[in-house]
């Protein structure tokens, strides 16, 4: 089980089940509360990230994408970006929120701009490199 934490009182909670992603409320992890489950992924996930804003986060799975959610409408996710070869290991949103990267086991890193509703895919290094010197 894994948790990545958002705000002092929410926790995105993985159970060992596939295809079910719980988002869970409390102050403690072992006396979390379910409020809701997430539907989509098709597989064990991995990685979770929330934005900065404290509203949206993402999920990365064995199923090989990434999925981005906001806390105000989990009936579905806002985005689905593909992976290339493998599970989504790892997320991470830059500290100013404007971009967001996921990786894959075997080198393959993407980088989304959040900024832009994760339409388009951002490979000017230069431009967002000093995002990530901190995460």
């Amino acid at each position: 089980m894994w948790a990545a934490a958002a705000r002092a009182d929410v926790l995105l909670v993985q159970v060992v089940i596939p295809y079910r992603l719980l988002l869970a409320a409390a102050r403690l992890a072992a006396l979390a509360v379910v409020t809701s489950t997430l539907v989509g992924h098709l597989d064990y996930s991995f990685a979770s990230a929330w934005h900065p804003d404290g509203r949206t986060f993402a999920t990365g799975n064995q199923d090989k994408t990434c999925r981005v959610w906001d806390l105000r409408n989990l009936s579905t996710s806002l985005s689905v970006l593909r992976g290339n070869i493998g599970a989504i290991r790892c997320i991470r949103y830059s500290s100013d929120g404007q971009f967001m990267l996921f990786s894959e086991p075997a080198d393959f890193v993407h980088v989304y701009s959040a900024a832009a509703d994760y339409k388009m895919s951002h490979w000017n290094v230069s431009a967002c490199s000093s995002a990530f010197v901190h995460v």
